[in-house]
């Protein structure tokens, strides 16, 4: 994997000969060439990388504890190989450290300053795309993020790194959660855990997306993990407490507070106490978090704010079909809660999982984030799969991670739909959208749903 990463990747996207911002949503089109050409330079690295990651999953799970450190020691390698690559896949990363350069420098509150209220910053001139909106992350992120921003000072290339360095930190650590996590929650079965720090560090959509775009939900991640940890090891009152840092981050992983939630009041060993104690903990952070955010009822406009609308998912096919027989207004609201209430239904069926022992936990979070990029991430993109891994990873050899597995290497795969980026719902948009919703939805959505049938609510 090193030499294709090394060869496929860092090679022709290496920062140090890119080093200005492309006006482009995924510049890597520009970089690696507009034709057929350029885009046979990402997908075969990304084939053979996801070949030798089913190869890698499969012979985990057969060897002793001790390769566990070597499953690490390669994420590692990983990580590290694709600093120096420029984040050729997203536009994000950029606005996040203007986002930084607001607060840290301008005293300025991200979610309700944009970027272009400085123009005159030094770091403004990179930016490319979304610089008249403010940021719809939570506190956590700039808290974090923005001392990055200060001590990298006005450079692109010195910010990159340190942004993509600060994601690899939280990839890095998150995958020795997840093994730490795999091997309480599966004891005796030292291969388990082996398989879920593979099945996560050596993912390569998210080595692709976390230490190589520099996304920001590996922060997310790694609180979230923490916080299941915490669940599967007994730290009662840390659970709630660490998935609100999470959630500080970004909103996404409070799908899981009502799984967890559920979860310890149906066990008999989980003190009244602790429980409280962390959901008291949890709400003396969100207080002290948005502190230095605070602007009244403004300081929530982010909730208000409309969202993206469609794009790369099920409802932005099912929207575009619609759209040939009703008006836009119509379809949009008939997708809504067409989507909207089939999650619902699944979310609680995901709630009625959560129950017993550690391995029931992660199967529940699993269903509760799958169930919403399915169905109600209308606005989705590859990145987003971060959510999913670890639940994933911790339910090693069991068909929900081969679930995970196909819906990434798909997802991966999807970045080649920018290469011909075609019109809004012309003939070639419905083809590529029916070959995304298959491929990245519906096939490991079967697999998913013989999965839930084939493993039964126990009581």
């Amino acid at each position: 994997m090193e030499l294709v990463l090394l060869v496929g990747w860092v090679q022709p996207l290496a920062l140090w000969r890119h080093q200005v911002n492309l006006p482009a949503g995924a510049q890597m089109v520009l970089l690696l060439g507009q034709s057929r050409e350029g885009a046979l330079r990402f997908a075969v690295p990304a084939l053979a990388l996801l070949a030798l990651y089913v190869i890698a999953i499969l012979l985990a799970g057969r060897v002793r504890e001790r390769w566990a450190v070597a499953a690490i020691g390669g994420s590692v390698l990983f990580a590290v190989t694709l600093l120096p690559m420029f984040p050729g896949g997203t536009q994000d990363i950029f606005h996040n450290i203007a986002d930084g350069r607001l607060f840290w420098r301008y005293g300025e509150n991200p979610t309700l300053v944009p970027p272009a209220a400085h123009p005159d910053d030094a770091f403004y001139p990179h930016l490319f795309g979304y610089t008249d909106l403010p940021s719809a992350y939570g506190p956590m992120w700039y808290l974090l993020a923005g001392p990055v921003t200060a001590l990298a000072g006005d450079g692109l290339v010195a910010n990159v790194l340190a942004q993509k360095a600060l994601m690899a930190a939280f990839f890095l650590a998150t995958v020795v959660l997840v093994w730490w996590t795999a091997r309480a929650a599966w004891p005796g079965r030292p291969g388990v855990a082996t398989s879920a720090a593979v099945a996560v560090g050596w993912c390569p959509l998210l080595l692709w997306e976390l230490p190589g775009n520099g996304h920001n939900d590996a922060v997310m991640v790694f609180f979230a993990v923490a916080a299941l940890a915490a669940a599967v090891r007994e730290r009662w009152r840390w659970v709630f407490p660490l998935l609100t840092l999470s959630a500080l981050v970004k909103f996404t992983t409070l799908l899981l507070g009502p799984v967890l939630f559920l979860w310890s009041l149906r066990r008999t060993d989980v003190p009244r106490r602790d429980l409280i104690a962390g959901l008291t903990a949890a709400g003396l952070l969100v207080v002290v978090a948005y502190a230095p955010f605070w602007a009244g009822a403004e300081t929530f406009t982010v909730l208000r704010r409309p969202g993206m609308t469609f794009i790369l998912s099920p409802a932005a096919f099912g929207h575009g079909v619609l759209s040939g027989f009703l008006a836009e207004p119509v379809a949009s609201r008939v997708t809504y809660l067409g989507t909207g209430a089939l999650f619902v239904v699944l979310y609680g069926v995901a709630l009625r999982r959560a129950q017993n022992g550690a391995a029931r936990l992660l199967e529940a979070g699993f269903d509760a984030v799958f169930v919403y990029l399915l169905l109600a991430s209308w606005w989705f993109w590859p990145w987003y799969l971060t959510w999913l891994a670890p639940l994933a990873a911790g339910l090693a050899g069991t068909r929900r991670l081969w679930t995970f597995v196909a819906m990434s290497g798909a997802a991966l795969l999807t970045y080649l739909y920018w290469w011909p980026d075609p019109p809004w719902r012309t003939s070639a948009w419905f083809a590529w959208y029916t070959l995304i919703t298959a491929g990245v939805f519906a096939l490991p959505a079967t697999l998913w749903a013989t999965a839930l049938i084939t493993s039964p609510r126990r009581a």
